[in-house]
């Protein structure tokens, strides 16, 4: 009698969660509203000037600059990969047209074969 008793505990549990997350996700647009209030407006921007000193200006161009390195470098890496892709796919298309001509001998031989067979 246990057995039953716990499945129907546990369905209960199970719905009960199931029903809380629903509630919690059914409208959140009129839960913002009750939790935020609306921004205020300021009536003029407020201009704001960042003033850094030299050492961090020297620690960002230094940064910029080994950004750009790094994309040269990327981009030079990029340009090789390319060739060597190129050359790949022109010793592929050589490999295609030597098979071709391979099977076509091949079976220009083994007909002639037949032929000599048939006539012996």
């Amino acid at each position: 009698m246990g057995f039953p008793l716990f499945w129907v505990r546990s369905r209960d549990w199970i719905d009960r969660r199931h029903r809380l997350a629903q509630e919690k996700t059914a409208d959140p647009d009129r839960q913002t509203s009750r939790q935020q209030a609306p921004p205020q407006a300021f009536p003029a921007p407020i201009r704001v000037t960042i003033v850094e000193d030299q050492s961090t200006t020297d620690a960002r161009y230094r940064d910029e600059e080994e950004s750009r390195q790094r994309e040269i470098a990327d981009l030079a890496a990029q340009e090789g990969m390319n060739s060597a892709t190129q050359a790949i796919k022109d010793a592929t298309l050589d490999m295609r047209d030597f098979t071709q001509t391979s099977t076509w001998l091949v079976g220009i031989g083994t007909g002639l074969l037949v032929v000599t067979l048939a006539l012996t």
